[in-house]
């Protein structure tokens, strides 16, 4: 991960030129969050007379206008409008840092995060290693789209993380490992578009954390999708391979469960 950094003086002193700068910026940041060029919770301020925004990036490269969305450069132009001089980002971090994985030497992708992890939802199935959406031959909208359920996604795995309210973890809990929820059928659909865009298997992962007490009946449960045999043993520590279930022809990896608890454990397995 790098940090970006833009300071931004107002074209003018007065507090609508303040105002119309904020506002510009809050778009331009939407545009470049939803394209994946920028992850988190940003930092917004004012310092004195200058507008200041800190923010992660995927790569050294993020904000290279190339990468831009069509809303994205145009929020772009109309933010060096309302700014003095040319607004410039500054970017830091570890430039010796591993070079973004190219998705073409992948043999496969999946899409996986949770609420710790503001980095770009789509992996290599090999390494583990995050490729933002940007960089493979998808569309705005379908970047947008596969970028906006990684955010969805985030917001339930707080919700059910801090809940504390039984009935609402288990609601949210439902639309984080159920295969067939709202938002698993979201994030399945945009993995069938990567893999039609880009020609590679692309997997979602399912998440798992209550299962069988009988470790033995978690291990031999069935694929949710197709009831087929999908246990397996991992054979590398990163990637796809990693998972102990795998089901090819459902395109879902998935773990074991974290804890067992009988009453919920139904959730997320195959229902005849």
């Amino acid at each position: 991960m790098f940090i970006g950094e833009l300071s931004m003086i107002p074209a003018s002193k007065t507090k609508a030129a303040a105002s119309s700068l904020k506002e510009k910026t809050d778009l331009y940041l939407g545009a470049l969050t939803y394209h994946g060029q920028i992850c988190g919770e940003g930092v917004v301020g004012w310092t004195g007379a200058a507008l200041r925004v800190t923010t992660y990036l995927p790569t050294s490269t993020s904000l290279l206008a190339k990468h831009h969305s069509k809303a994205g450069r145009q929020a772009w132009d109309d933010l060096c409008q309302a700014c003095q001089s040319h607004p410039r980002w500054q970017v830091m971090g570890d430039r010796s840092e591993k070079r973004t994985t190219d998705w073409r030497r992948a043999r496969s992708l999946y899409v996986s995060t949770d609420w710790f992890d503001p980095g770009p939802p789509i992996l290599a199935g090999t390494t583990g290693q995050p490729i933002p959406a940007y960089l493979l031959p998808l569309s705005d909208s379908e970047i947008q789209d596969v970028n906006g359920w990684a955010g969805f996604y985030r917001l339930h795995d707080k919700m059910w993380t801090c809940a504390e309210d039984r009935r609402l973890e288990t609601q949210t809990y439902k639309l984080l490992a159920d295969p067939n929820s709202e938002l698993s059928s979201w994030g399945r659909a945009a993995c069938r578009t990567i893999e039609e865009r880009t020609g590679l298997p692309t997997y979602y992962h399912l998440f798992r954390h209550w299962g069988r007490r009988d470790a033995k009946r978690e291990a031999r449960r069935t694929c949710p999708g197709c009831n087929g045999r999908w246990h397996r043993r991992p054979t590398a520590k990163y990637g796809i391979d990693s998972f102990e279930f795998v089901c090819r022809r459902c395109r879902l990896i998935s773990s074991l469960a974290d804890f067992d608890d009988e009453r919920l454990a139904h959730i997320g397995e195959y229902r005849g």
